[in-house]
């Protein structure tokens, strides 16, 4: 079972060791969110191939970047959204199982990514890689304890996810009904704009706040998040029950998108010319919105009309994986192809560089696929080894406790 499918578990003195390391609950899969979260994934790939050129000037691929940027991650915290259960566990408990899901996968891609950096540095190869400012120490402690992926960069969203999780848990007696809730949303997304000019300037101790956990990132995600869980309650899918439905939901909200994601010209001012919800680059309030919930709308239509075959299935169960993989393309294989870009392909035609980066994508994507078992399997070892020593360490305390 994929790790995405592992649910940890709440741990109590009566529980079984075999219980705690080993127990997994069923999950019934739903189609389109598996459609989604492939399609998702594939644009991931995409738009990570082109960014390098789009924040250098390069006359292709800025309006089609721009254009997946403006929904494609909220769609992402919007899926992550609609699949999350809400159970009643302690806090300690729900911290562990955010911890073995999000932040375990965290570590482990960052510090690998981190071997991989320094075995190019120690042989000596010439390679563009794609780095955060700061030495490799500062980098760890921002790791460990900011939750910075700075090795790998495509892991911010699980660190972002951990913070909206936790805001979710801490929110949830007001978010019971679905008016508290729809409140929550609305508050949030007030919220998250409001703070964005406190956190615009280059002091570093600012700079810290802005990143730490990415908290301030996480006010604006866990609307998209809350608004799954709002749209799973509602049923909100029921209300495309016919092909004709689907068809013009599909073509009034990506209309509503071609329309309005190049109006939010202030989410493209400075290094970042796309809207960039990790970095706070979201520009107007009501642009932001109106396009990111209109593609999220033009996703949902366009999963529900495509079949889930067994491929698909495969990566939309695994994007937590493959978000990891990414990050090595991101930092060590693309650069590469966006200097050479960069250099020699000023005039390649429009339509040739489309076909050549979603290719490009498509490779990776291939690459990957052999690779997913096996990171899955170490990334639930792991998870079940936390487990087990939080487990044991609580039966040490309870006996402790009884000795006393």
């Amino acid at each position: 079972m994929a790790l995405e499918n592992l649910m940890s578990i709440p741990l109590s003195e009566s529980e079984s060791l075999k219980a705690v390391t080993t127990h997994t609950q069923h999950i019934q899969r739903i189609s389109w969110v598996d459609v989604g979260k492939a399609l998702a994934i594939i644009i991931i790939f995409f738009y990570h191939g082109i960014e390098r050129l789009i924040n250098q000037g390069f006359p292709c691929g800025t309006i089609e970047g721009r254009f997946l940027a403006s929904f494609t991650i909220p769609f992402f915290f919007f899926l992550s959204g609609y699949v999350y259960r809400e159970r009643k566990v302690g806090f300690k408990d729900f911290l562990l199982q955010r911890f073995n899901r999000l932040l375990v996968p965290l570590f482990f891609f960052n510090l690998l990514s981190l071997l991989i950096l320094l075995a190019i540095r120690a042989w000596g190869i010439y390679l563009p890689v794609m780095e955060l400012p700061g030495s490799i120490s500062m980098k760890l402690a921002g790791l460990f304890l900011l939750g910075l992926p700075a090795f790998n960069g495509p892991t911010w969203f699980l660190t972002c996810l951990f913070s909206v999780q936790v805001l979710c848990f801490l929110v949830v007696r007001c978010t019971q009904s679905n008016h508290g809730l729809l409140t929550s949303i609305v508050g949030f997304s007030v919220l998250g704009f409001l703070i964005v000019p406190f956190l615009d300037h280059q002091y570093f101790f600012l700079k810290a706040v802005k990143y730490a956990w990415y908290i301030p990132t996480a006010l604006t995600a866990i609307v998209f998040f809350q608004i799954g869980i709002l749209s799973r309650r509602i049923s909100f899918v029921r209300f495309f029950n016919s092909s004709g439905k689907v068809w013009m939901g599909l073509c009034l909200s990506m209309g509503i998108v071609v329309l309005t994601f190049n109006l939010n010209t202030s989410a493209y001012t400075g290094y970042w010319k796309m809207t960039y919800i990790n970095h706070l680059n979201m520009g107007n309030y009501v642009f932001f919105y109106v396009t990111a919930l209109s593609g999220i709308l033009g996703m949902i239509c366009l999963t529900l009309l495509i079949r889930l075959g067994k491929v698909m299935q495969f990566y939309g169960n695994n994007t937590l994986v493959l978000l990891g993989i990414d990050g090595f393309f991101y930092h060590y294989v693309n650069p590469s192809i966006g200097d050479y870009c960069l250099n020699h392909g000023q005039t390649i035609p429009w339509f040739f560089f489309l076909v050549v980066f979603i290719g490009i994508a498509i490779i990776q994507l291939a690459a990957c696929y052999p690779l997913i078992r096996p990171i899955d399997k170490i990334l639930k070892y792991i998870t079940q080894s936390v487990s087990a020593v939080v487990f044991r360490l609580r039966k040490m305390n309870s006996c402790l406790a009884s000795i006393k």
